[in-house]
């Protein structure tokens, strides 16, 4: 993981540049841990928990992808542009949210392909991201489930709040199953 510092007394107050590494941050830390489990410790589900690895990381990065390139522009999600859905026979439209303890448990996913989705999306959010000027980030849009708010909040509340307390669950996920 690329620990380079952007946030320094020239760009402190930057947006763009602000939201841009901490979201970076979450996916590179998820690729990280991505990368230190096994296939079958991707899919493990530990006791006491009903999600697994696999699934906690494909409703992060399937959330982020959604927010970021459709909420926000309608514009069409990684996912589907580099047709992730049907490389993983994965659902074309969801990401998790609502899914029942069955339907998470079940998802199975190929973590090679999955990382080389995670790559793509990291790569195209900090290319959006880095371009945006501060207006981007205060313009109202749409996003369920809390209705219009700015970018930047849906930023903070479904990315960077949201995805590490989910970077928090899949990393407690992987202790107990190399602790089992």
């Amino acid at each position: 993981m690329n620990d380079e510092k952007i946030m320094n007394d020239e760009n402190l107050f930057n947006l763009s540049s602000f939201s841009s590494q901490f979201i970076k941050e979450l996916i590179d830390k998820f690729i990280e841990l991505i990368n230190l489990t096994s296939e079958d410790e991707f899919h493990r589900i530990p006791p006491g928990s009903v999600n697994h690895i696999a699934f906690v990381s494909w409703h992060v990065m399937r959330t982020i992808d959604n927010v970021i390139f459709f909420a926000f522009d309608r514009e069409k999600p990684i996912w589907l542009q580099n047709e992730y859905n049907q490389k993983l026979n994965l659902p074309k439209i969801d990401q998790g949210t609502n899914y029942s303890d069955e339907q998470a448990s079940s998802l199975v996913i190929n973590k090679s392909i999955f990382i080389d989705y995670c790559n793509d999306l990291n790569e195209a959010v900090n290319k959006k991201l880095s371009a945006a000027d501060e207006t981007y980030f205060c313009e109202t849009v749409k996003v369920v489930p809390w209705g219009a708010i700015s970018r930047l909040e849906a930023i903070g509340k479904m990315m960077i709040s949201h995805g590490n307390e989910h970077l928090g669950e899949a990393r407690a996920i992987s202790t107990i199953i190399k602790n089992h």
